[in-house]
């Protein structure tokens, strides 16, 4: 007796294989058999679904969801748009660990990024962190990375320079500790103070950590504009130094002086260090924008001691001279994004003033009839350091090419800074990359690139495939109207053509409605 029996689907099983029709069978929340049934064969629930499409459920090893389960909130978002598994903690930032003595740092360094971190949350060991979310109601399977950021943040606030070295000690125990409570692995942003005030050799004896785990690294580098190369060199090169499993997280090139020349590089680069047996693999969201914090535009400089002190030293006449200066050029020691895509391309995603929602700076600065860095600092200045936004930086051609690679996986990246017009990436990702470039390059291709190879890599066992032994995570669709819906000017839409969904066994999702919390912690 079988759970559930799924008849007549055309299966893409996530191997890459192409489609075929067959049945599918469940049972005790696993894929029990894969291939004909007879009609004698007894299940509980018989789903026919000729005529739809059999998919594992989507596998987002890149999001920033790391508080909905702790403000009530739940996953349904996620499972609503196919997400069956995703992963917390991303580019550095994490809500673990943290300090009474530096909460208050952590929170305006996290809040443009994942809204606002519960104080309940403060100090939590992993132990503690990890019990807590094993009680809340999971209508997806939730993970966690731990970020490098916080892990700084917890030891040493935004205090410049290298770590001493009992903080370098209390740091790399402190992970450990996180990865035995249940943490997958540890994220990096090198971008963003303070994490790229550690200097490399300090940066290898972390990574050491989980290298000699087996656990993923992933990195938002240091540069993804001019510096792209030298960024990407970075990586391999801590990679090299460990022995590490490294993961490259949203490989793009940003600015218009590097489009169609460095993306090209940073792949080639990749590849050959590849083939030296370097394990190193990259990830890649289907959008030519990107979505951060409004106080990543500033130098790293300008951000010494966290949001709070660039926003009190905006308010210094000179200071902000030396802003309108740097703004408009570009520099060898840090990536000026702004300077070579122009004002124009910084969406507000959320501000006090709610008239600058979904608007560029150029118009605001219009409106308020004032230079656009003028403009940037004074919504620094409105909203504390909490403005999150969206910055058109990439080409077309630079993304198709990296997400056209049999090696690439599909991310999202999404943000959840509380309210706003946020990037269409946080309801529609996946839904894009499989319904929109599925048939660009290749739809069993683009169901690989969102379940089995984000698995694989997070080390996620047994999921990401319609395979026998595997946990039962799967979508049927009608592909003839799956497709996303969410666009950068009506962003809160969820994908068309999800017929239903399951999470471990259960009917998770009929007819846009969730049944149940299913999910695990992953």
């Amino acid at each position: 007796m079988f759970d559930i029996i799924i008849k007549g689907a055309w299966i893409i099983d996530g191997s890459g294989s192409d489609a075929r029709v067959s049945d599918i069978a469940i049972r005790d929340g696993y894929f029990a058999h894969i291939g004909p049934i007879g009609e004698e064969t007894k299940a509980k629930l018989v789903i026919d679904a000729r005529g739809l499409y059999a998919i594992p459920g989507f596998v987002d090893i890149h999001r920033h969801g790391d508080l909905l389960p702790f403000q009530g909130k739940g996953t349904d978002e996620e499972l609503l748009q196919g997400i069956t598994s995703f992963v917390n903690g991303n580019c550095g930032f994490s809500s673990i660990p943290s300090s009474p003595g530096h909460f208050e740092e952590l929170q305006r360094y996290a809040r443009p990024i994942m809204g606002e971190i519960p104080h309940d949350l403060m100090g939590l060991s992993g132990k503690a962190f990890f019990q807590r979310l094993s009680s809340c109601p999971l209508s997806a399977n939730t993970g966690y990375m731990v970020g490098a950021g916080a892990l700084r943040i917890c030891e040493k606030g935004f205090e410049s320079g290298p770590l001493r070295k009992n903080e370098l000690e209390r740091i790399c125990g402190l992970l450990n500790e996180l990865l035995d409570a249940g943490a997958l692995g540890l994220s990096m942003g090198l971008m963003y103070v303070p994490e790229n005030f550690t200097p490399a050799d300090q940066l290898v004896e972390i990574c050491r950590v989980p290298a000699r785990r087996g656990k993923l690294i992933s990195v938002h580098m240091r540069g993804e504009g001019s510096s792209l190369l030298s960024s990407v060199n970075e990586v391999v090169d801590l990679a090299r130094r460990t022995g590490g499993k490294f993961h490259i997280s949203h490989l793009k090139a940003a600015g218009k002086r590097t489009w169609n020349d460095l993306l090209p590089r940073a792949l080639d680069t990749i590849q050959r260090a590849k083939a030296e047996g370097v394990d190193i693999s990259y990830d890649v969201y289907p959008y030519c924008a990107g979505s951060t914090a409004l106080y990543t535009l500033f130098p790293p400089d300008a951000q010494e001691g966290g949001v709070a002190s660039l926003v009190e030293r905006l308010r210094d006449p000179q200071f902000r001279a030396r802003m309108r200066r740097e703004l408009a050029e570009e520099h060898a020691s840090w990536d000026n994004i702004v300077a070579s895509t122009g004002w124009q391309s910084v969406t507000i995603v959320d501000a006090s003033d709610e008239s600058c929602i979904g608007k560029n700076l150029e118009m605001i600065a219009a409106a308020r009839r004032i230079s656009p860095a003028d403009c940037a600092m004074d919504l620094m200045l409105e909203n504390r350091g909490n403005v999150p936004m969206v910055i058109h930086s990439m080409c077309q051609d630079d993304m198709e090419l990296a997400l056209s690679s049999s090696d690439a996986i599909v991310i999202s990246d999404a943000l959840y800074a509380e309210g706003g017009m946020p990037h269409p990436r946080r309801y529609g990702a996946a839904a894009r990359a499989v319904s929109h470039y599925g048939k660009r390059f290749g739809l069993s291709r683009m169901v690989r690139a969102c379940t089995a190879l984000p698995a694989e890599r997070m080390g996620l066992s047994y999921r990401g495939r319609i395979a026998e032994g595997y946990h039962a995570d799967m979508l049927l669709l009608d592909m003839n109207r799956f497709q996303d819906r969410s666009t950068y000017t009506d962003p809160v839409q969820l994908p068309d053509g999800i017929h239903s969904i399951l999470v471990n066994g259960n009917i998770a999702v009929r007819e846009g409605n969730v049944l149940g919390n299913y999910g695990e912690v992953l």
